[in-house]
């Protein structure tokens, strides 16, 4: 089912909605925080993936009316410049085609109205391909920002103890419980 105006609309407000914001210094805010960003990223990648998927057949099915649109005109061009009076009675071949496009102006512009809906497809597509990117940017910052923390450990920066008061080892779970790793 193509996308409609309206539709095109709800999607781009929940796009609009599709940013992570990372934090400066994940050590000083708690590495916990990295791992709630990892999650919400990949949840996020999930929804944009599924609108990239639907984008793409949108895309696809605008194309194809506009291109079938395009080539029935086409083929009707040529066939009242060859059979229409009016037509082949003009002297020359770009006034035989104005002539023609006259009698089929109602498909010319119906026409238009499918490539504004094919560019509106495209266009809406290259937006979530950017909601896309901007997400996997996130997710590769994010592991540069473990990669630094880990830096930090093996220079000294940091100490393990440092990194446990900043992540407790023990994880709260659903029930109430703890895993049993608790420092």
């Amino acid at each position: 089912m193509p996308l409609k105006e309206e539709d095109y609309k709800t999607r781009l407000v929940d796009l609009n909605e599709m940013y992570v914001k990372l934090d400066s210094d994940p050590v000083a805010d708690g590495l916990s925080t990295i791992s709630e960003k990892i999650a919400e990223i990949q949840s996020k990648k999930d929804t944009v993936s599924s609108y990239l998927v639907e984008a793409i057949a949108n895309k696809s099915y605008y194309e194809s009316v506009y291109d079938t649109e395009k080539l029935n005109i086409e083929l009707e061009q040529d066939r009242l410049c060859a059979t229409d009076a009016d037509v082949k009675s003009q002297k020359s071949d770009t006034s035989r085609k104005s002539a023609a496009n006259v009698k089929m102006s109602d498909k010319l512009l119906a026409n238009h109205t499918n490539l504004l809906a094919f560019v509106t497809a495209e266009s809406y597509l290259k937006s979530v391909y950017q909601v896309y990117n901007n997400l996997c940017s996130a997710q590769e910052n994010l592991s540069r920002q473990i990669s630094v923390v880990q830096m930090s450990m093996n220079i000294g920066e940091i100490s393990r103890s440092e990194l446990q008061k900043i992540m407790p080892r023990t994880i709260k779970l659903k029930d109430g419980g703890t895993n049993g790793n608790g420092s």
